[in-house]
């Protein structure tokens, strides 16, 4: 059964959903030393995560994707990826974790992009004020370069946050 298949059946996004979440509890974490023969389990898990991203899956199938929040995977390639599932789907598991990793990265676009995407969410996650508070601090040490360096994403981080109900954000672009 392909993947679409599986996503369009009866309870089909729900388990996409788990089965996005169960690769990635399989996946290598960031929070300690990734073991030498863990390169060929990182490289599957992304692989699967990408099949899952071009498969035409419903809305909210990709949901699970942010239990990959502390994937042992490349920043940028984790960037690109989260912020892809993000796109399609904002609401993510576990995405005060995502916006926490994707703070980290005010340089990148994905990062910008990621983070507006989930401020974006409907509320309700639960992890609203978190993920607003890490897009906070994204802004703000993207918004601390010059003018002339600001990427065009500040403008819309900063709508996300205004939108969002944080209206001190709008002094920050």
């Amino acid at each position: 059964m392909d993947a679409v298949r599986l996503a369009t059946g009866a309870g089909g996004v729900e388990a996409t959903i788990r089965l996005l979440a169960a690769i990635a509890s399989r996946t290598p974490r960031t929070d300690g030393p990734i073991p030498p023969d863990a390169s060929s389990r990182l490289a599957a898990a992304a692989d699967l995560w990408r099949a899952a991203l071009a498969a035409g899956l419903p809305s909210g199938a990709l949901a699970g994707a942010g239990a990959f929040a502390d994937a042992g995977l490349n920043e940028n390639l984790w960037l690109s990826l989260m912020r892809a599932s993000a796109e399609h789907t904002p609401t993510l598991t576990d995405a005060d974790l995502v916006a926490e990793r994707a703070a980290r990265h005010p340089d990148s676009e994905d990062a910008r992009l990621l983070t507006a995407y989930l401020v974006h969410s409907p509320a309700g996650t639960g992890q609203n004020a978190a993920v607003r508070r890490h897009a906070r601090a994204l802004l703000d040490a993207a918004t601390a370069l010059p003018q002339d360096e600001r990427p065009s994403e500040v403008q819309k981080l900063t709508r996300a946050l205004v939108n969002a109900g944080d209206v001190d954000a709008a002094t920050r672009g």
